[in-house]
């Protein structure tokens, strides 16, 4: 069948093949026929065909099922149709909004960026120079805290030495008491040694006036003594010349020497009440005298009393002044260290603060870092096509263009209005690598 053979060829049957055409059936003959004469070919075409048409006919009729069906979805289909046609133009507006946004937000976060490492930056050097006023803060805490020490042990010294004064003065204080108890009873005995000794003046002036009239009746009487002893020698004279008077002038000498005897211990007894007068007067004198020297013994222990008086208060307001020096150092001292401490403090919290503002500013570089290195703001064609260019799977992949692009801040409005959605698209170097990358995201769906 279908061979192309005419009645003049040859043709190649099988062994026994001719015998079997003789012994068929005119019905399986006539098949045989057919196919020599190459009728078999179009009627096999003709059953082919006709179970075609019966079964495209089904088709039809399924079909026209189908179409009954879908004519009932048709309008819904066709409201969803232009709801998914409104979609897809708000999802491109959208996304081209969501570009501009990511842009914008990028441009604020490089900003943000900027101005937060010169903030850190600032920081740091902020924190530097705390650092460093904490290190001479505490240099001049230990220096403080050193003189304090010393403060404290002239302190101690001072209120030790103010103790001792204080019991220097306490112990000046009894002796200046018991010295003005013994001038109160020196005065006392003087006051009373001054009654007597006005009395012993009196007594004085009176035995002085005795003595007088004693010295002056011893005068008259040794005058008498004398007159009587010349008139005796003479007496004795006449005695002597006179025997014949004898007994007469020894009467007369014996009356004068009774009478010499008497004047003469007239006069011995005035001698010895005028030495006894004159002891008196002596052992007054050195009574008044003693008394003398006792008051200016007093009178000197008095003045050395107040002199020593005078220098303990003196030393007692020096070592006073000393600990009041003291303690206003010691007062200032502290007030500068509490003064210090307020500022260690805020400067530690300062640097707490700086430390968290750092802290921030670094992690929030690291996230802006991050999120330029993995193309955030960018679709997701864009960030795949980056990646792949990346591991190395495409070649001649440059970026998106907002990342190529570099201008002032002045013209970045501008620059991204005139660019819009253009700004995500990828430079590469030649057009077969943008076919591979358009590839690369068919494969990709």
């Amino acid at each position: 069948m279908d061979t192309g053979l005419g009645r003049e060829g040859y043709s190649i049957i099988g062994q026994g093949r001719i015998d079997e055409i003789l012994s068929q059936r005119s019905a399986d003959r006539r098949e045989i026929f057919e196919e020599a004469a190459g009728i078999s070919k179009y009627r096999h075409r003709k059953e082919e065909t006709e179970r075609r048409l019966q079964r495209t006919e089904e088709n039809l009729v399924r079909i026209g099922d189908k179409i009954s069906e879908l004519e009932l979805q048709v309008f819904p289909l066709q409201e969803q149709a232009e709801t998914a046609k409104r979609f897809l133009l708000l999802r491109d507006e959208l996304r081209t909004l969501e570009i501009s946004l990511w842009m914008d937000r990028l441009e604020e976060i490089k900003t943000a960026k900027n101005r937060l490492q010169a903030e850190c930056a600032a920081a740091k050097a902020r924190q530097e120079e705390a650092r460093t006023r904490q290190d001479a803060l505490y240099e001049a805490n230990d220096r403080f805290s050193l003189r304090m020490q010393e403060n404290d042990t002239r302190q101690e010294q001072a209120r030790r030495e103010a103790e001792q004064y204080a019991s220097q003065a306490r112990d000046e204080e009894s002796a200046v008491a018991l010295l003005r108890t013994n001038i109160d009873n020196r005065n006392a005995a003087i006051a009373d040694i001054s009654q007597e000794l006005a009395v012993q003046d009196s007594r004085s002036q009176s035995a002085q006036a005795e003595l007088a009239a004693q010295e002056r009746r011893l005068e008259e009487l040794e005058s008498q003594s004398a007159a009587l002893e010349g008139e005796l020698e003479g007496l004795r004279e006449e005695a002597r010349r006179t025997a014949d008077s004898a007994g007469s002038a020894e009467g007369q000498i014996t009356a004068l020497q009774s009478q010499e005897a008497l004047a003469a211990d007239a006069a011995a007894k005035g001698r010895e009440r005028l030495s006894a007068l004159c002891a008196g007067q002596e052992q007054m004198a050195e009574r008044q005298r003693t008394v003398e020297k006792d008051l200016e013994a007093a009178s000197a222990q008095m003045e050395a009393a107040r002199r020593e008086i005078k220098t303990a208060r003196r030393s007692l307001e020096d070592a006073e002044e000393d600990a009041n020096a003291a303690a206003n150092v010691i007062q200032g001292h502290s007030l500068r260290m509490e003064s210090r401490e307020k500022r260690e403090k805020a400067a530690n919290e300062a640097k707490l603060q700086l430390t968290m503002e750092l802290n921030n500013v670094e992690s929030r570089s690291r996230m802006l870092a991050e999120m330029e290195k993995e193309y955030e703001g960018f679709s997701k064609a864009v960030r795949e096509v980056m990646r792949a260019a990346q591991r190395g799977a495409l070649r001649g992949v440059h970026g998106p263009a907002a990342g190529l692009m570099k201008v002032e801040a002045r013209y970045a409005v501008a620059i991204e209005t005139a660019l819009g959605a253009g700004m995500q698209n990828i430079v590469v170097d030649r057009e077969e690598d943008a076919k591979g990358a358009i590839a690369f995201l068919k494969q990709r769906d």
